[in-house]
């Protein structure tokens, strides 16, 4: 019943002086000190390239552990990569924890690729096609003539081989607005030209004005794709040194590396560094903390962020039962995370009832608030969802406290559960809604 992001309501930091005053229109909401800590991580990251500590949040659960990594993410740039997972997935994996912690670090870094693309756009208005049969080879080759035509005039094009393969393959026809890019042989069909609806019969055309300015066309475009994206793009390419296809390994990353500072060097693409963002990172061996300590010195590393809702040790005293390693601890810069609270708790329903276009005010709020606070926010954001389809069932237009509390009484949270297995009555209610 949730159809967006437990989270698409961050929009941001809130600026320090002004944290009660925008918080609900940024999104972001909970105590001063983790919004401080936030906002100058954010301003750290963005007069350093690389080399970043890692930092761990530590904190109960629903205290906006994730809510801040991504407010941090959207403070530093409104395209900033950000990548989330967790501790039980990379345990689980059955890859190598070095290679699927690489993958996720190098899936947090955007690439812009700058390219200046040439192509011909026009409508069809003629064409010819003719086969140039070659007696002593004993080969055909076709050539296709074709004119486009624009606002500014007319041109005539020959188009030979894979060109002119991919015409007949498209099978346009008079009237139609076609693209025609020579670099990549690709041919598209846009549409058909208003002027020509009445020669065609096919009501489900898409149809289109005449194109302006020259049948000839330069156009920029940016191509932005992650780092792994551009390891797989590469595998097949790297091919002929002997690498495995559809497997990266450090000497393609290596490769791709060198290649990516290629073209930062000539100014055809630009570096985005992102936000890998890595929940329940208690469970995480020993192996996989010191290797993450090591891919936060490459030259290409995202901002790496552990969140942990466990105690952590920070006084480096060797303490039996310890979460984290020591020597990964002194590499790293906690912030820790206070409760919310009731009041917060009851906010950020607030603004996630806004976000679903269903507000939610008064008394409703309160208790949403009391369940975040005693149970859990996603459960409380759940009772909310689940009112809203008592409300449209019930003909209303409106969440009032009775609905929500009707809600409650139909779903048991994992609390109520356990206490009514504990009784032992071995007889369990069952409600009819409708």
């Amino acid at each position: 019943m949730v159809h967006s992001s437990w989270h698409s309501h961050i929009k941001g930091i809130t600026g320090i002086s002004e944290i009660k005053k925008n918080e609900l229109e940024i999104g972001l909401i909970g105590n001063k000190n983790s919004q401080k800590a936030g906002q100058r991580i954010a301003d750290y990251i963005k007069k350093k390239k690389k080399g970043n500590p890692i930092i761990i949040f530590t904190g109960p659960t629903g205290a906006g552990k994730t809510a801040l990594a991504l407010a941090i993410a959207k403070e530093i740039g409104p395209n900033i990569p950000f990548y989330a997972t967790s501790g039980a997935e990379i345990r689980s994996s059955k890859k190598e924890k070095t290679a699927i912690l690489s993958e996720f670090c190098r899936k947090a870094i955007g690439i812009n690729i700058f390219e200046n693309i040439e192509f011909y756009e026009g409508v069809l208005i003629d064409f010819l096609i003719e086969d140039n049969y070659d007696k002593k080879w004993k080969f055909s080759n076709i050539i296709v003539s074709i004119i486009l035509r624009t606002s500014q005039g007319s041109l005539r094009l020959k188009l030979h081989d894979s060109l002119s393969e991919n015409f007949l393959k498209e099978n346009p026809k008079i009237g139609d607005l076609i693209q025609i890019f020579p670099a990549t042989q690709i041919i598209k069909i846009m549409g058909k030209i208003d002027s020509f609806q009445s020669n065609i019969n096919n009501s489900s055309s898409v149809f289109a004005n005449l194109p302006k300015g020259n049948v000839f066309k330069k156009k920029s475009i940016i191509q932005k794709i992650t780092l792994l994206d551009l390891d797989y793009a590469n595998c097949d390419f790297f091919k002929e040194k002997n690498y495995e296809k559809n497997k990266i390994t450090d000497q393609l990353r290596q490769e791709v590396d060198w290649l990516v500072l290629k073209y930062i060097a000539e100014k055809k693409a630009e570096i985005i560094f992102g936000i890998l963002f890595i929940d329940e990172a208690h469970i995480l061996d020993k192996e996989s903390l010191i290797f993450l300590t090591k891919l936060s010195e490459f030259t290409f590393s995202p901002l790496i962020i552990l969140a942990t809702n466990r105690e952590t040790n920070f006084n480096f005293e060797k303490v039996k039962g310890s979460l984290f390693p020591i020597e990964f601890l002194q590499k790293c810069v906690s912030v820790k995370i206070e409760p919310l609270g009731m009041k917060n708790f009851s906010k950020i329903i607030a603004v996630r009832s806004k976000n679903i276009s269903f507000p939610i005010t008064g008394n409703c709020l309160l208790l949403c608030g009391f369940f975040s606070e005693t149970v859990s926010i996603r459960f409380a954001m759940l009772l909310v969802n689940i009112s809203k389809f008592l409300v449209n069932l019930s003909g209303l237009n409106f969440i009032n406290y009775q609905i929500i509390s009707t809600a409650a009484y139909f779903f048991l949270n994992y609390q109520e559960s356990i206490k009514l297995l504990i009784s032992g009555n071995g007889l369990f209610p069952i409600h009819r809604i409708f």
